[in-house]
């Protein structure tokens, strides 16, 4: 075999041809996958494209890097799509040559017209498609979620985890593997609002009737807990924990707003669901691969939060998905070995944060309780203010 025949072979095995020999900064991304890359893997030198002395990267690592990240999401349709002469080739409704890909589809974003010629020129495949049997993996989260959504709310409810599901879209798996790399709070000494009306004016100035509902009289649906699962919900500033409480309630004419202010015996551990979540761009190194799943976490986190008409028909039903997402979290999740003591999330009617504990009604006390005495490792909440 000869050496041209070799080159050629190789060229094709790895991806894309010759690459100038040349070194690209971060500057010349206005790619923040991009740019960071070449931050975290370059060194100090020259660049081949702006001039500046700073960190640079051999532009054919770069090249590497770009093509191992369109590859997640995107393959050659010669080799992934059935072809059809009659219908005018390949049966992929979502195809783009290299140019158009590294422009507009996953622009790279490269702030020299060279620096863009210099990549594109070199990838070997012209043109790139979706897989054919499944185009978008958040479009297969998203119809999964929904199917999901039915199942528990008309079909089975009680058995949906000792289902035997292989389905690597199944949502509550894919939630879980997303919330691994969201954030997690460890809040101490933080101050949490909880709301109780009534009717009448009358004091509930201790704890067990400003906490969190006794179990027997657990008798309402909550976007967190099921009928007969009591929960303490509450909110990191007065004005939300209000605004909740009164849009849960339709009739807010002569009422009374009690205010309770708690703090806990302990640091919670707590998962935060963001109101907005950062997509990752295709090119980050660590979670590029992972980006159609933070689209669906994204749609899951606004259904999640969203506002839910109480009229007495229908927000039980509303309310099962996230209920059984809750349960799964608060008992098969835990952060840094320790389970999980409840949920920060978007208030549903304002830009707040609510917050649902993993706390019954005995774990709530008045002012005066001795904390040295009783405490110990146990979670109570504690109230310290009551208006």
């Amino acid at each position: 075999m000869g050496l041209a025949k070799k080159l050629l072979m190789e060229y094709e095995a790895r991806g894309y041809g010759k690459v100038p020999n040349k070194y690209v900064c971060h500057h010349c991304f206005d790619e923040k996958g991009l740019s960071n890359f070449i931050k975290k893997n370059g060194k100090q030198g020259l660049c081949s494209y702006c001039g500046k002395k700073t960190d640079v990267l051999d532009l054919e690592i770069v090249i590497k890097h770009i093509i191992s990240s369109i590859s997640n999401e995107w393959q050659d349709p010669v080799e992934n799509s059935p072809y059809e002469s009659a219908e005018g080739g390949y049966l992929n409704n979502y195809q783009f040559d290299i140019w158009d890909l590294l422009s507009e589809q996953e622009p790279i974003n490269a702030v020299s017209q060279t620096l863009f010629e210099d990549i594109y020129s070199t990838i070997n495949t012209n043109l790139w498609a979706r897989p054919f049997a499944e185009p978008f993996k958040e479009q297969h989260l998203l119809e999964e979620w929904d199917k999901f959504i039915y199942r528990v709310k008309h079909k089975l409810r009680f058995t949906i985890f000792s289902e035997n599901n292989n389905n690597k879209y199944y949502p509550i798996e894919q939630v879980a593997k997303i919330i691994s790399d969201l954030k997690f709070e460890q809040i101490c000494n933080d101050k949490i609002y909880r709301i109780r009306i009534t009717n009448n004016k009358q004091n509930l100035n201790s704890a067990s009737e400003m906490g969190t509902v006794p179990i027997e009289y657990a008798l309402q649906a909550n976007r967190m807990s099921p009928v007969g699962i009591a929960m303490f919900y509450g909110a990191f500033d007065e004005q939300t924990a209000v605004d909740e409480v009164l849009n849960s309630n339709k009739n807010n004419c002569n009422i009374y707003i009690h205010t309770a202010t708690f703090i806990a015996s302990r640091p919670l551990n707590l998962i935060s669901l963001p109101s907005k979540l950062e997509i990752p761009s295709i090119y980050d190194e660590v979670k590029g691969d992972k980006r159609p799943y933070y689209i669906f976490m994204q749609s899951f986190i606004d259904w999640f939060a969203r506002p839910i008409d109480r009229d007495g028909k229908e927000e039980h039903l509303e309310y099962i998905p996230t209920q059984i997402i809750t349960e799964y979290l608060r008992y098969n999740y835990t952060i840094n070995n320790k389970p999980i003591d409840g949920i920060i999330y978007k208030s549903s009617v304002g830009s707040g944060k609510s917050v649902v504990l993993f706390i019954q009604n005995d774990q709530c006390v008045d002012n005066d309780w001795n904390i040295k005495k009783n405490f110990k490792d146990k979670l109570y909440l504690k109230m310290i203010n009551y208006k």
